[in-house]
């Protein structure tokens, strides 16, 4: 995905829609990710990792997460 993660959002997102968000316990820069689901519930944001196991002995649950909408969905 190069520099893009991949997140899965509820349906406040539509899909397209770029995300920046700063979580210090997996990058010292902000990281920009774009939204190709939109399975969650409420207010999640899942991020796509390597594995599961990866995600739960680096990524966990971050309880509150903010982040800026660079683009809502797809533009044309």
């Amino acid at each position: 995905y190069g520099k893009i993660r991949i997140v899965a959002s509820s349906r406040n997102y539509p899909c397209g829609t770029i995300l920046r968000f700063n979580v210090k316990k997996l990058s010292s820069e902000p990281i920009v990710a774009i939204v190709l689901d939109r399975g969650v519930g409420g207010n999640v944001i899942d991020l796509l990792t390597e594995s599961e196991d990866y995600a739960i002995k680096h990524v966990g649950r971050v309880r509150k997460l903010e982040f800026e909408v660079l683009r809502e969905g797809w533009k044309k």
